[in-house]
């Protein structure tokens, strides 16, 4: 575990790059925080669908990560269905929410959200994961599911 509580391999060099922090984790989900930039807008200064698609798939896999047997090492995405609500306007400070909302040991399905400063919802999001099995915690680099 980090200094602050989180465990130092939820803060990935992808997330790190993105300028996102990882404020949460524990048997409820999983909260991510970024500060909205200009290097994450679009064409029409938004954030861009993709950084926001980014921060849903994370805070979602890392939800399904926290376990009764302690932190698992690895969740692949199977399906990720993502509407967006709202602009992310720049210099906004994102909040993106995740919680595991069923399945078994190795398929799990998630909730997600993120939300604005004031509460309101930018993107909301429902996925599929997979927790690699511990015998085979490879067998996601062969492309199965």
């Amino acid at each position: 575990m980090s200094t602050s509580g989180i465990p130092a391999q939820l803060q990935t060099p992808y997330l790190s790059h993105l300028g996102a922090t990882v404020v949460r984790f524990d048997e409820t989900g999983c909260e991510i925080r970024l500060k909205v930039a200009a290097h994450h807008c679009n064409l029409q200064g938004f954030g861009h669908g993709g950084m926001l698609a980014s921060l849903l798939d994370a805070v979602s896999g890392y939800a399904g990560l926290f376990g009764s047997g302690g932190i698992r090492p690895a969740s692949v995405t199977l399906s990720l269905n993502i509407q967006y609500h709202a602009p992310a306007q720049q210099g906004e400070t994102l909040l993106a929410r995740g919680r595991v909302s069923g399945g078994g040991q190795r398929v799990f399905f998630t909730q997600a959200d993120i939300i604005d400063s004031q509460g309101d919802t930018i993107a909301v999001a429902s996925g599929v994961f997979r927790r690699p099995s511990s015998a085979g915690a490879g067998d996601h680099d062969k492309g199965r599911p």
